[in-house]
C-alpha cells in the first residue's frame, strides 16, 4: 500500500513539474470558418492573471476584438473584459488548472492591403493568422522568452500547414515553444501551399508559397537572389549565426497593390498582386527591405509619441537597404543615385518636413 502511494505521488509531482515548465498549452480546431481554441493554464498562485489579444502596432486594427468570439472560462474560476485594452482578466482561488476557450474568425469587412496582412484570414482552402491573433497571451511577462507554450491540434485543416516557429513541424505533432517565439509570428496553410527547403550561408531556409500562378523559374529567381544577398547582409553585419529563415510568399485576394511585407524575426511575408517575378525593381526592395529587419529588429521602432521611432526604424532600414543593393550588384550605380535622388526631394517637398 506504501508503495502504491509512493507511486502516485511522484507521478502526481511528475504532473505538477511539467504544468510548470509548460504552463500554457493551446488545442486547436479547424472548423471552416474558424478556428477553436482551448487554453488550458497552470497558474503559480491562487490570484489572477491578464491576458491580451491582438496588438494595434500591426495595422492599427482598433477593432481587432472582434476576431475574438465565444470566450468562456470554466468555473469556479470567473472573467472580466475590458475591450478599450483588449484585455481579459481571470481570477481564481486555487493553482488547478484554468480552462479557457474562445473562437478566432476572420472579421475582415474590407479588401485592402492591411485587412490581409494583419487580419486573421480563415477561408474553407487557406488561412494566414499572426501569433498575437490566435494566441490569447499573458500580459507583462518580464522574459517571455523565458514563458514554454505548447501547440497542439485536435482537428487539423484538411490541407498543409507552416509554423513559422517551428518550421518543419507540419502540425501533425505538439509544438513546445516560448511566448515570444509565437507572439510575433504566424501560422499559414492552404490547399496548394508548397515549401521548399534550401540550404545557405546562414542554415535551413524555406520558401513557403502558393503554387498557383507561380512557375519553377519564379521559385528558382527567388532562391538564387536570396542566396546571393544573404552573403552579402552577412558580410556586413559581420554574421556569423545560424538560423531557419522562412520566405513566405502568397498572392493578395483581390487587391490591386503590387507587393506589400512584414519581417516577423526569422523570415518575412510578402503578399503580391501578379505572379510574375517577385525579385525585380520595387518587389525587389521590399523584400531586401524586410530582409533587413531581422538585422536591424526594432531598434527604436515603438520610441515617442505615436512611435516616431518607425521614421528612424523604416527610414535607416530603406538606406541600408540601398546601400547593400548597390554592394550586393543587384542595384546600378545609376540606379542607387536616381532611387537615391527621388527620395531626398520627395523628404524636401513633403508637407511634414516642418515637424521633423
Amino acid at each position: 500500500m506504501k508503495a502504491i502511494y509512493l507511486l502516485l505521488l511522484f507521478l502526481g509531482s511528475q504532473a505538477l513539474s511539467q504544468s510548470n515548465s509548460t504552463p500554457l498549452r493551446y488545442q486547436l480546431e479547424w472548423q471552416d470558418n474558424k478556428i477553436r481554441v482551448q487554453l488550458i493554464f497552470f497558474p503559480l498562485n491562487a490570484d489572477s492573471t491578464r491576458f491580451t489579444y491582438g496588438n494595434l502596432d500591426y495595422g492599427g486594427q482598433k477593432d481587432i476584438l472582434k476576431g475574438v468570439q465565444q470566450m468562456k472560462v470554466e468555473a469556479p474560476a470567473r472573467m472580466t473584459m475590458d475591450t478599450a485594452n483588449r484585455t481579459f482578466t481571470f481570477y481564481y482561488v486555487s493553482i488547478s488548472p484554468i480552462k479557457i476557450s474562445y473562437d478566432v474568425v476572420d472579421t475582415r469587412s474590407e479588401t485592402t492591403t492591411r485587412s490581409q496582412l494583419f487580419r486573421p484570414l480563415i477561408m474553407s482552402d487557406y488561412f494566414f493568422v499572426h501569433g498575437f491573433n490566435l494566441f490569447l497571451l499573458p500580459s507583462g511577462i518580464t522574459d517571455s522568452s523565458k514563458v514554454r507554450v505548447s501547440i497542439e491540434w485536435n482537428k487539423l485543416p484538411p490541407f498543409p500547414l507552416f509554423y513559422t516557429f517551428e518550421p518543419d513541424n507540419d502540425g501533425s505533432r505538439p509544438s513546445i515553444t516560448t511566448v515570444d517565439s509565437i507572439k510575433f509570428r504566424f501560422l499559414t496553410g492552404a490547399t496548394d501551399l508548397k515549401v521548399k527547403k534550401f540550404i545557405s550561408e546562414s542554415g535551413k531556409n524555406y520558401l513557403v508559397i502558393r503554387k498557383g500562378g507561380l512557375d519553377e523559374k519564379i521559385e528558382k529567381d527567388i532562391e538564387r537572389y536570396y542566396l546571393s544577398y544573404n552573403k552579402v547582409m552577412r558580410q556586413f553585419w559581420k554574421d556569423s549565426r545560424k538560423i531557419n529563415y522562412s520566405l513566405v510568399l502568397q498572392p493578395y485576394l483581390g487587391v490591386n497593390h503590387d507587393i506589400s511585407g512584414v519581417s516577423f524575426g526569422n523570415g518575412f511575408i510578402g503578399k503580391y498582386n501578379r505572379p510574375d517575378s517577385l525579385v525585380k525593381g520595387g518587389r525587389l526592395f521590399v523584400l531586401s527591405h524586410e530582409i533587413g529587419h531581422y538585422y536591424l529588429g526594432d531598434v527604436a521602432a515603438f520610441e515617442g509619441e505615436e512611435n516616431v521611432g518607425q521614421w528612424f526604424n523604416e527610414g535607416f532600414n530603406d538606406y541600408l537597404t540601398y546601400y547593400t543593393l548597390l554592394d550586393a550588384g543587384l542595384m546600378k550605380p545609376e540606379e542607387f543615385e536616381s532611387e537615391f535622388n527621388k527620395l531626398f526631394q520627395s523628404l524636401y517637398t513633403s508637407k511634414i518636413k516642418k515637424y521633423t
